[in-house]
C-alpha cells in the first residue's frame, strides 16, 4: 500500500472517530478535514494541515479532535477565510491576532482554526510544505510526503506563547 493511501485511510478513520464523539455522543456539529481540504485545494489556497489530523496519517491509531487546524499563507488568509464562509454558511470567523477562529455561530464552538504563520516555525511550514497540491482524496502531498512533527513544535524556540499559537 503506498504511503498516501495509508495516510488517507488513517486521517479518515481519525475524521470517523470524531464525528462519532461530537454528533452521537456530544450533539455538537462536525466538519470533517477533507471538507476543509478540497475547498481551500478547489480555490488553490496555499495551505498546510496541522494539528491532530495533520499527524493522524502518521500515527498508527487513530485519535479524535474536535477543529481543524491549517496554517495559510498569509496572502491567502482572507481569501481562506470567505471561501469557508461560504461554503459552510453555519459559520463566523473570529479574527484573533495570529489566527482566525471559524466558530459555530449556534454553539460557538470552534470548528475550523487558520493559523496566520506569524511565527517563524510556522513560515517554514508553509515555504517547505505549503505549496504541494493535492491526490484525489484531497490530502496535501506535502503531509503525505514529509509530516510535520518536526515543523510544528509543541513550543517555540524564542519563547512562551499565546494558547492560541499553540493550537
Amino acid at each position: 500500500m503506498k504511503v498516501i493511501d495509508i495516510h488517507q485511510q488513517r486521517m479518515r478513520r481519525s475524521a470517523e472517530i470524531a464525528r462519532f464523539q461530537m454528533e452521537l455522543q456530544l450533539g455538537k456539529r462536525f466538519l470533517s478535514p477533507l471538507d476543509v481540504i478540497r475547498v481551500l485545494n478547489r480555490e488553490k489556497i496555499s495551505f498546510v494541515l496541522v494539528g491532530a489530523y495533520g499527524l493522524s496519517g502518521w500515527m498508527s491509531q487513530a485519535r479524535a479532535t474536535e477543529d481543524v487546524d491549517v496554517v495559510v499563507a498569509l496572502k491567502h488568509v482572507k481569501k481562506a477565510t470567505r471561501l469557508l464562509l461560504e461554503e459552510f454558511p453555519f459559520l463566523e470567523a473570529d479574527d484573533q491576532e495570529v489566527v482566525i477562529r471559524l466558530r459555530d455561530k449556534e454553539s460557538t464552538d470552534v470548528l475550523i482554526d487558520l493559523m496566520k504563520p506569524t511565527q517563524p516555525h510556522l513560515r517554514r511550514a508553509l515555504q517547505k510544505h505549503g505549496k504541494g497540491r493535492t491526490q484525489e482524496a484531497g490530502v496535501p502531498n506535502s503531509v503525505v510526503r514529509d509530516g510535520l512533527g518536526a515543523e510544528i513544535r509543541a513550543h517555540d524556540q524564542s519563547g512562551p506563547r499565546r494558547q492560541e499559537e499553540a493550537d
